[in-house]
């Protein structure tokens, strides 16, 4: 069966209320039916990367927050949507969030 394959996108994973919610879920959710990626605007090591990748999920990272260079970042948005299907994707980031869901419009992911 194929797993249905959802993009959380954050600025990173700390140990914060978003973040500890979203392990929450994923700690609970049955990883033999979803594939679990993460989208991180810093390219740095987190608090949950290690629990993370433990249970089997997936971190991607671009370095948008650290050069704040908007070209670069649409250009990777593209080009990691273009190459990365999703089944859901899911945006934490307000501040960037046109751009994301934009990309992944572009590229066939429901939203």
């Amino acid at each position: 069966m194929k797993k249905t394959r959802i993009l959380y996108i954050v600025p990173n994973m700390q140990a914060g209320g978003l973040e500890t919610f979203i392990m929450n879920v994923i700690r609970n959710i049955d990883l033999n039916v979803f594939e679990i990626h993460f989208l991180y605007h810093y390219s740095k090591e987190y608090f949950f990367d290690d629990e993370i990748k433990r249970l089997g999920c997936f971190i991607h990272r671009c370095n948008f927050r650290e050069n704040n260079n908007i070209f670069e970042y649409i250009k990777f948005l593209n080009t990691f949507f273009y190459n990365n299907k999703f089944d859901i994707v899911h945006s934490h980031i307000l501040s960037t969030s046109f751009f994301t869901l934009r990309y992944a419009r572009k590229n066939n992911c429901p939203l």
